[in-house]
């Protein structure tokens, strides 16, 4: 997320493994505390437990024959929809723990 907001790159200080330092083409840089780090992993994970709860439930919609041949199609295509959404959201939350993950 900061590396798509900013033109920061995320760096690992290999000799302070508890810190992660955003650096810049022009040797800017920031470090954040361990405890930042992990409020901000705690965050993330609780957005991607939301997330699947919600991708879980829109999976149930669409799995149940009913409401597939009942709703109006355009219904079931903005539930599909909504779903595939949702799922390109937890690639992007997976994958910004990732880069945070690596930080510990």
């Amino acid at each position: 997320m900061i590396e798509q907001l900013t033109k920061y790159s995320v760096k690992i200080d290999e000799q302070n493994l508890g810190n992660v330092r955003l650096a810049s083409s022009e040797s800017t840089s920031i470090q954040i505390e361990p405890d930042k780090i992990a409020a901000y992993q705690k965050a993330i994970k609780q957005q991607i437990s939301e997330t699947e709860q919600l991708a879980n439930n829109l999976s149930a919609r669409l799995s149940n024959k009913s409401y597939v041949s009942n709703a109006p199609k355009h219904i079931v295509a903005e539930t599909q929809q909504q779903l595939d959404t949702i799922h390109s959201k937890l690639d992007e939350l997976r994958a910004e723990l990732q880069r945070f993950a690596a930080s510990k």
